[in-house]
This record gives structure tokens, C-alpha cells and sequence, in this order.
């Protein structure tokens, strides 16, 4: 009788385990289908970055507005997970985000690692410098010895170590921090797509746009996502032709230039 009632008592822990375990992986399918999870590093206007609207601090940007279309488009309600650029294609690969919309260049390199959407826009890659210093520091060359700031695990990183290799590469999370460097004369210049370069020199006086960098990308920027989700990707896709093609696009860069030009 007792072996009885120890194999009932068994086998009802086990459906109860067996229950809890299907409900769990029930409710997580559940969030997987009504959540996109965005991966962004807030520090790059125009394309994303915190401003505060209304009291309330809110992601904004040329990203922020393409990620909400591609939600929308897939049914979804949009989670933005704000981190360091550098971890950002790492979490993608281990599934922590669906997808990367953060300025993205396209490289060989990430090709081969990660699904690459069709490009959305092209610009150039251009150093700024204090305004006072760029009559002196107005090529590559006048920079050899100088140091120079690029945001780690960027394109802008790459270029400055193949094509100013004789200058102080000096690598760091945020781009506003580097921006300060600069300011203050610990960096003589930066490295920076154009219409971010814009947007700080907007915000800081005593910036201005030295000299154009080669870039091997032709500043063709791209989202991501993890290798064999064709699903999102064709979504993504979609959703980028539908916004250039309507003018939506021009509607956005100028709305986040705009609200990171502002005071």
C-alpha cells in the first residue's frame, strides 16, 4: 500500500513539473510573437537617442521611427534594448535581440556572420576637430602622431586603424564622451559619419568638419538580424522600401535632426 501511494504521489509532482514547464514555454512563445526586441546604442543622433519630450525621456531618431514601421508591419509591439555598440551584433547572434537598427554600416565580415537587410542610405565619413584647429588638422597626414576617437566596434573604428594607422587610435563606448575629448584637447579629432558630425557640430560651437575619410562601405548603412531568420528580414526589407519610397524617410531624418538639434 505504501509503494502504492508513493508511485500516485510520484506521478502527480510529475504532471504537476510537466504542467508548470508547458505553461512556461506557452507563455514565452506568447511574448516571442506579440514582441519585436529592437538592439540600439542611444548615443548617435540623428539615428537614435534619448530625448526628453513632455518630461518623459524617450528613444527617438531616423532608427527609432524605421524600427517602430517594422513592428508595425509585423504585428508586433516594439521593445528597444538600449546597450554598448560593441554588444550589440553579440547579443544578436545569442537571441537576446531580433533585430540591429543603430547606424550599422555594411561590412564583408558582418555579411557573413548575420542576415543584412537591403540598404536604406549612404554618407560619408568626415574628422572633426576643434573650429580652431582645422586649418592644422586638414588631412590624414597632418593627424600622423595625433590622436584620434572612433566609437568601439564600429566602421568608423576600422577606417581610423587601416587608414590613419599612424595616428593614436583611441577606441570608446560613447560617442558623446569622445566628443568632450575632443572639446577639451585630449583628442585632436574624431571620426564621424556626416550627419552625426552635423548634429554635434549643431550642438557644440566650437566643433566644425575638417576632412572627408575613405570609406571602403561607401557608408551603406543596414539593419541585422540572426543568420536564417528570412521572416523578419523580408519584413525589415519591405518596410524599407515602403518608407523610401513614400517619402517617410526624408520625414524622419528631418524630424531627427530637428529634435537633436534642439536646446
Amino acid at each position: 500500500m505504501k509503494k502504492l501511494i508513493s508511485m500516485v504521489v510520484l506521478a502527480s509532482l510529475m504532471f504537476t513539473v510537466s504542467a508548470c514547464s508547458n505553461q512556461e514555454a506557452e507563455e514565452g512563445a506568447e511574448t516571442e510573437k506579440d514582441t519585436l526586441i529592437l538592439g540600439t546604442s542611444a548615443d548617435y543622433p540623428p539615428y537614435e537617442f534619448k530625448k526628453n519630450i513632455d518630461g518623459e525621456d524617450q528613444y527617438v531618431g531616423l532608427d527609432i521611427e524605421f524600427a517602430k514601421e517594422v513592428a508595425k508591419k509585423a504585428g508586433k509591439e516594439l521593445e528597444i534594448v538600449d546597450m554598448p555598440f560593441k554588444s550589440l551584433l553579440l547579443e544578436l547572434e545569442i537571441g537576446k535581440i531580433d533585430f540591429v537598427a543603430s547606424g550599422l554600416a555594411y561590412s564583408d565580415e558582418r555579411a557573413e556572420k548575420y542576415d543584412l537587410s537591403s540598404p536604406y542610405y549612404n554618407v560619408k565619413q568626415v574628422v572633426v576637430t576643434l573650429k580652431d584647429n582645422v586649418d592644422t588638422y586638414n588631412s590624414i597626414e597632418s593627424m600622423i602622431g595625433k590622436s584620434v576617437g572612433v566609437q568601439t566596434g564600429t566602421i568608423q573604428e576600422q577606417i581610423a586603424n587601416r587608414e590613419m594607422d599612424e595616428s593614436k587610435v583611441i577606441s570608446m563606448d560613447k560617442v558623446p564622451n569622445i566628443i568632450m575629448e575632443v572639446k577639451t584637447g585630449k583628442i585632436e579629432g574624431i571620426i564621424l559619419e556626416e550627419p552625426v558630425a552635423e548634429v554635434f557640430i549643431s550642438q557644440h560651437e566650437d566643433l566644425a568638419i575638417s576632412f572627408e575619410v575613405v570609406d571602403h562601405t561607401n557608408g551603406t548603412k543596414i539593419m541585422a538580424v540572426k543568420q536564417g531568420n528570412t521572416e523578419l528580414l523580408e519584413v525589415i526589407n519591405e518596410t524599407i522600401t515602403e518608407v523610401t519610397d513614400s517619402g517617410l524617410f526624408n520625414e524622419f531624418m528631418e524630424d531627427a535632426v530637428a529634435l537633436a538639434s534642439e536646446e
